[in-house]
């Protein structure tokens, strides 16, 4: 559920593109911007290890472009089940409760999800993983008017029916809990089920651009990821162990 709710608002699609039109965003960092800014960012701790930079090494710098699945959908949702339903004695003082059937229908819009599409880099997949929390920045380009020279580093996207098929599963798990608790308010559920349907479909593929390198440092490689358009950095910083335990000593007095 969560992770297909990333909203991407500032993503700012533009009227100009047509329906489902590919969109892509520009790279605004310089390349050679990026091992200063990752240098920067890894120094700017206080665990970072002593003389940390003399002792890295930084491999190269490649510009990328990663596909996105942007879209947005609205979903009409049926609840049916039993529930234990509380009725009025009719032969004395108090209540009873007797088994009966429920229903209840409610709509949900999903608005602006918006989803890696690549399985591709596996030496980058941690890092991958956590793109879902990058800011959106505007692709209001469309990709038909890419020169070649940027248009040879898009990536293909994962088929739109993999996606599809994941998110529908995920949506469907929301809604047999969410659908629980709408019955409920009938009586206590003793079984429950939903059907959903999916209107309104609109999606695109969007690109985003970004730098893929790694740095090495006490014989481990760390890939680094750096948005071409923000400059937000994705990655895991070495720390000092000496300074932890000098810090954590500090704070408790010792």
């Amino acid at each position: 559920g969560d992770s297909f709710r990333s909203l991407a608002e500032n993503i700012g699609i533009q009227p100009s593109l047509r329906p489902g039109e590919p969109a892509y965003a520009e790279f605004r960092v310089p390349p050679e911007n990026v091992r200063p800014m990752v240098e920067q960012w890894l120094t700017s701790r206080w665990f970072t290890p002593a003389q940390f930079l003399e002792k890295a090494s930084f491999g190269v710098v490649i510009p990328k472009y990663l596909p996105f699945w942007h879209f947005s959908v609205h979903v009409e949702v049926e609840c049916t089940g039993k529930v234990l339903k509380k009725e009025r004695d009719p032969y004395r003082d108090g209540t009873i409760e007797t088994a009966g059937n429920a229903r209840e229908q409610y709509h949900y819009e999903y608005r602006n999800v918006f989803e890696l599409a690549t399985h591709s880099h596996e030496g980058f997949k941690s890092q991958l993983g956590r793109v879902s929390n990058w800011r959106r920045d505007r692709a209001s380009l469309s990709v038909s008017s890419m020169a070649p020279g940027p248009r040879s580093m898009l990536e293909s996207p994962t088929p739109w029916v993999e996606m599809w098929r994941r998110f529908m599963h995920e949506v469907y798990e929301e809604h047999e809990k969410r659908g629980r608790q709408v019955l409920q308010r009938q009586g206590s559920v003793l079984e429950s089920k939903v059907h959903l349907e999916f209107k309104k479909l609109e999606k695109r593929t969007v690109y985003i651009p970004v730098y893929m390198t790694n740095y090495q440092y006490e014989g481990n490689t760390y890939p680094t990821l750096v948005h071409g358009v923000s400059g937000e950095i994705i990655s895991d910083r070495p720390y000092s162990v000496t300074g932890v335990m000098s810090r954590v000593g500090n704070l408790f007095g010792l």
